[in-house]
């Protein structure tokens, strides 16, 4: 989902004293059109401050967090896949999840269980089928903790349909790093500062994003919530790549948009994963593989698409139907 409209990075800032008044149909409508919504003033000072206190105190208890890794698959010489596991550099993380963690960390616990969210976007965004939630909270330790470019999830692999981070990060200043950048392909780039109490909402399959070196403690968590509803909008119509005649189509179908993105930001992609893995070589490997697989395929259509990026205006009428399933 998400139409990829032109974005308008708009704030809804509120007052609230629970989740449920977060959630707004205007906040849906963002999520829905621009792939992505921002929230300030989401849980409130004291269980924000809360929060973040339970993950300080699992820092200081051995065993609790453990090292985030970027999982892929590679291939050997002789065309078998292996699943790799690459750890990230100063980032740490624990599963809400986890019957032990809940009982160690009561406020997680309270949000893990809580259905609020579920019921908000059953209510607002019925075509996603959202039926379950799960909670991971992160510290990063900063010196450049940071993530690379990637989508949280792929259609074929899980059901995750929407990602709520929230940050937890009271001093949080310009210069201190860990902005969360959202890439709403084939439009320009948007860096959000992770500032405390901020909600960040954006499409799990289709939102390419990272998050920029930190030079200070980072602290946040994530809520994913999964649905079982329609999760490509590109299921029905599609285009054959090989037609130069669609070269609009090839950026905005997820099926293809992520590929090419790959190839747009194929610099920026590799440095991001060598920035955010201490041993990043066998990763890098993997990217290139990508490319090239990807840049083969699409060969007869580069340079058809190199003449529209970047989009800096508005779509040509003719593309500004509504893209759903």
């Amino acid at each position: 989902w998400a139409r990829c409209l032109r974005p308008r990075h708009v704030r809804y800032v509120r007052r609230i004293s629970t989740i449920r008044d977060a959630i707004t149909p205007a906040v849906c409508q963002q999520l829905e059109s621009n792939g992505y919504a921002v929230v300030d003033n989401f849980l409130g000072r004291e269980l924000s401050d809360k929060l973040r206190e339970e993950i300080k105190r699992a820092s200081k208890q051995e065993g609790i967090l453990i090292p985030n890794a970027t999982h892929f698959v590679s291939s050997t010489p002789t065309g078998e896949k292996v699943a790799e596991f690459v750890e990230k550099r100063n980032i740490l993380e624990m599963e809400i999840l986890d019957e032990r963690n809940q009982r160690e960390f009561p406020n997680f616990a309270t949000l893990q269980n809580d259905s609020t969210m579920i019921k908000a976007f059953q209510e607002f965004m019925p075509r996603l089928g959202i039926h379950s939630q799960a909670l991971k909270a992160q510290h990063n330790i900063g010196n450049g903790g940071c993530f690379p470019m990637h989508s949280d999830s792929d259609a074929g692999t899980d059901s995750r349909q929407i990602s709520c981070v929230v940050y937890l990060n009271d001093e949080w200043k310009q210069g201190d790093g860990g902005e969360i950048r959202l890439y709403p392909f084939p439009y320009p780039h948007v860096d959000i500062e992770p500032i405390n109490d901020r909600l960040v909402l954006f499409s799990s399959a289709n939102m390419l994003h990272r998050v920029l070196p930190s030079n200070k403690e980072r602290f946040c968590f994530t809520i994913w919530l999964s649905g079982d509803g329609p999760r490509n909008i590109d299921s029905k119509g599609k285009p054959e790549i090989s037609d130069p005649q669609y070269p609009w189509e090839l950026l905005l179908y997820p099926r293809y948009r992520k590929h090419v993105a790959r190839i747009v930001y194929a610099s920026e992609w590799a440095s991001s994963l060598a920035e955010s893995h201490n041993e990043s070589e066998t990763i890098l490997l993997d990217h290139r593989h990508k490319l090239n697989t990807i840049m083969t395929v699409l060969a007869k259509n580069l340079a058809l698409i190199g003449q529209y990026l970047p989009i800096t205006g508005s779509l040509p009428p003719k593309f500004k139907k509504e893209m759903v399933t």
